[in-house]
């Protein structure tokens, strides 16, 4: 029995201590990313730059001259409404200075708008595939089941303390006294697991603060390395939503149905935002049980008009943006009727 005991301390002690390294390393590389030569570090929470960026994981970025920058780059950016990467899918010299058109891997449209390169703050260099920390299957893996190991591993050594004591029939006092009258300690963590033990719990809710967000929390696609406030938390699942426009093609005087539906299904305030050449909100919309929104929209002017949809998320659900969808208006005909 005491070499079993033994065997499984030792075991669970070596899991313990890679377990430490898979999670501290990451969580020392993200509070610090001058060790690993970048200037910044990055956990990437939406899914617009799969599969090269998948939610979790950790990208390094470093501060670089816009006229270093070429098409296929990732670079970081940073406007008014957040922080985000996405892809260099075209680059021009204006008379603003050098504007890049962007666009995430996982979507099948560009970005509506150019960015200017005073809103580029770095490109990317390389990641460190961490998303496994964001799934519960991830976090269970790399943090419930080795604590719940070491438990199990410490019970048994006060069950085999106990049972011992009592066969001699010593009872209770015989825990806590030793031979000799002598007072004995019962160490139920040792030095090394009680290190290794807040080793993962620290880095392990250093990486993971930013998934686990407050039910009051915002969705962020992507947010930048810093300090995190640990609050009460739940666990919140990714959601969709989806935009469509009919008819696309209409002239002035006449209405377009946008309409879409969040999953999964809640009633919730959906935001409608339109672009003819920066994004602005048309209207906020709450839609029903089924999740389902729609709004009847008039344009009083002619134009391509982008349109998407997006929801802010709840204490269960990620927010989500939907696809763009675009509508033509023209003048009407002279004459038509």
């Amino acid at each position: 029995m005491r070499k079993s005991v033994k065997a499984l301390n030792l075991a669970v002690k070596a899991m313990l201590v890679l377990v430490c390294l898979v999670m501290l390393i990451p969580s020392v590389f993200r509070l610090c990313p001058f060790l690993v030569g970048a200037d910044g570090s990055y956990i990437v929470l939406g899914g617009s730059m799969k599969p090269t960026l998948r939610p979790g994981d950790l990208a390094f970025t470093v501060k670089v001259d816009p006229s270093d920058i070429e098409v296929g780059d990732i670079v970081v950016v940073k406007t008014d409404s957040g922080v985000y990467m996405h892809r260099v899918l075209e680059k021009v010299e204006s008379d603003e200075g050098i504007l890049f058109r962007l666009k995430g891997d996982a979507n099948e449209d560009p970005d509506p708008s150019y960015v200017n390169c005073s809103e580029v703050i770095g490109k990317t260099v390389f990641l460190l595939p961490t998303g496994y920390l964001y799934t519960k299957s991830g976090y269970i893996l790399m943090v419930a089941t080795p604590l719940m190991l070491l438990a199990v591993c410490q019970a048994i050594k006060i069950y085999k303390f106990y049972n011992k004591s009592r066969r001699r029939r010593r009872g209770l006092k015989a825990i806590l006294l030793g031979n000799g009258g002598k007072r004995r300690k019962i160490s139920v963590l040792d030095t090394t697991s009680t290190l290794l033990l807040i080793i993962i719990v620290a880095s392990g809710t250093y990486m993971v603060a930013p998934y686990l967000v407050s039910g009051a929390g915002g969705f962020f696609t992507d947010t930048e390395s810093s300090g995190c406030v640990i609050q009460a938390a739940t666990w919140r699942v990714p959601s969709s939503i989806t935009c469509t426009a009919s008819p696309s093609n209409i002239t002035v005087g006449e209405s377009v149905t946008i309409s879409g539906v969040i999953n999964p299904a809640r009633s919730a305030e959906v935001t409608i935002e339109i672009s003819n050449d920066t994004w602005s909100t048309m209207i906020k919309v709450t839609s029903n049980s089924y999740g389902t929104y729609e709004y009847l929209w008039s344009p009083g002017e002619s134009g391509s008009y982008s349109i998407k949809a997006s929801w802010s998320g709840d204490s269960n659900y990620l927010g989500a943006s939907s696809n763009v969808v675009t509508v033509l208006v023209t003048e009407p005909s002279e004459g038509g009727g």
